[in-house]
């Protein structure tokens, strides 16, 4: 993605921040508004409590939103690639904390955690290779076709994280999407085994750690995923990034690979400094157990278009020109080596949690949140969420400091840290926390992504949020 929002995009951005601001002033209460009358009988616990919301207050947090401020967030923010557990993101760390105490917050705290995280080695990427089979000279590799962005400052390679570090080598297997009627269907119709084979998936339909998974219970000893035009691009439209937003042949999805949430060597308690580690063999959800690497389509037709055996059928069919899906085996002398050089390691994941305490319920909260981290510069996962939170707070804080508000409950504004490698930084806090949290957190409202695509509002949640949205939505 682009590492800034068009004009009109921080102008929806803007909007969307006023409906996520009116969601919240539902969520915490009736509006507590300030006494501004010059004497009278002040108002006692009872009437404070039952106070009717002051329509002036949302119209105030609407009008004070700034668009510009939005923009100069998600400049800032998505300036750098900043993946979790590098200097980079210690630098946004920083930045938030100054940020958001300056905006006059009531507390501005960072929850740091020690968590496993994964990288490849810069040195000697991770990469899948055609070879000649009498001979194994290198016909193609990968990494001969990744975007030019790998090459910049702070951009990692593409990479899955949590892979074990070896070399596998031997035929491969179309399997589509990887699923498990997948594999049933080329075992069932057109006798199939991928036992000892490494397979080549697409990315959709379930999430990229159980394609993983799935292809080691079926035998695979290694497997690549991909991303097919027929998911990522127009049918009707040839242009790609930087053109428009569809995906370009030369973009890899990176992402983690791990199928649980959390730190992986402390399950169910806080990855603190001096928490018991279980070992890497010896995590409650495993981890990865065969080498598995990520590429584009445009590195995907150079293996595909070697395939053998019969046409795959219409629903296995994705949109890779000259290619034709088939779904046997490699053919004669030819064989494919996948080399995966990701290492694991402790590093530390910090959270950023700013307070606005409530006037009447201060030890119940209403948390609003986002993750910080992102695989490259994340202008639209996560920063344009990031950046949204940010102006949110930034009005909310100005309100209570001018006495002309305060809500009856308290609000967090909570960036976590090392969402991407599997909700790490907001699991470890919240196994944290759980007991404070169980009786008076009363809502979370998340903001992944603020905006993407166009002027339509989605949003999804518990029966419970769908009445606040609604009524924000309609402001």
């Amino acid at each position: 993605m682009g590492k800034s929002l068009s004009g009109r995009a921080v102008i929806i951005c803007a909007v969307v921040t006023g409906i996520l601001a009116f969601v919240i002033g539902i969520l915490i209460g009736r509006f507590a508004v300030c006494d501004e009358s010059d004497g009278g009988t002040q108002a006692g616990p009872y009437d404070r409590i039952t106070q009717d919301a002051d329509p002036d207050v949302s119209d105030l947090l609407m009008e004070r939103i700034l668009a510009e401020n939005i923009a100069d967030n998600l400049r800032h923010l998505s300036a750098k690639p900043h993946i979790a557990g590098e200097q980079a993101d210690f630098d946004l760390v920083t930045y938030l904390k100054d940020t958001l105490t300056g905006y006059g917050l009531d507390s501005v705290r960072v929850a740091p955690y020690h968590v496993l995280l994964s990288y490849p080695d810069g040195s000697d990427p991770n990469r899948a290779e055609l070879l000649n089979g009498s001979n194994y000279d290198v016909i193609f590799d990968s990494r001969t076709a990744e975007s030019n962005i790998s090459n910049l400052e702070g951009v990692v390679r593409p990479f899955l994280a949590y892979s074990p570090a070896t070399t596998v080598q031997g035929e491969l297997v179309y399997v589509n999407y990887g699923r498990v009627e997948d594999y049933d269907y080329l075992e069932h119709n057109v006798n199939v085994n991928v036992t000892g084979k490494i397979v080549i998936a697409r990315y959709g339909k379930i999430f990229r750690g159980s394609k993983v998974d799935i292809a080691a219970r079926h035998g695979a000893k290694g497997i690549i995923i991909y991303s097919d035009p027929a998911d990522y691009t127009d049918p009707d439209d040839d242009r790609v990034f930087p053109d428009t937003v569809w995906l370009p042949g030369t973009a890899a999805q990176r992402g983690s690979i791990y199928n649980g949430d959390g730190d992986p060597l402390t399950p169910g308690y806080p990855a603190t400094s001096t928490a018991f580690r279980t070992s890497e063999n010896e995590t409650g959800i495993p981890l990865p157990s065969i080498p598995a690497h990520c590429i584009g389509y445009t590195a995907a037709e150079h293996f595909l278009r070697e395939l053998t055996g019969p046409p795959a059928p219409d629903s296995w069919r994705g949109r890779i020109k000259n290619v034709t899906y088939n779904i046997g085996t490699l053919k004669a002398g030819l064989q494919v080596r996948l080399t995966t050089t990701t290492t694991n390691s402790i590093r530390k994941a910090e959270n950023v949690i700013g307070v606005i305490k409530g006037s009447v319920e201060p030890d119940r909260y209403v948390l609003m949140g986002n993750h910080r981290d992102a695989w490259v510069y994340g202008s639209i996962d996560p920063s344009s969420a990031t950046a949204v939170m940010m102006e949110v707070a930034r009005v909310m804080a100005q309100l209570a400091k001018e006495g002309r508000w305060r809500p009856r409950r308290s609000i967090m504004f909570c960036s976590w840290g090392a969402e991407e490698y599997g909700l790490i930084g907001s699991n470890e806090w919240a196994e944290q926390y759980v007991k404070i949290l169980g009786p008076r957190a009363v809502a979370y409202v998340n903001i992944d992504i603020a905006v993407q695509g166009n002027y339509s509002l989605r949003g999804s949640g518990t029966p419970l949020m769908y009445r606040p949205l609604f009524e924000a939505a309609k402001k």
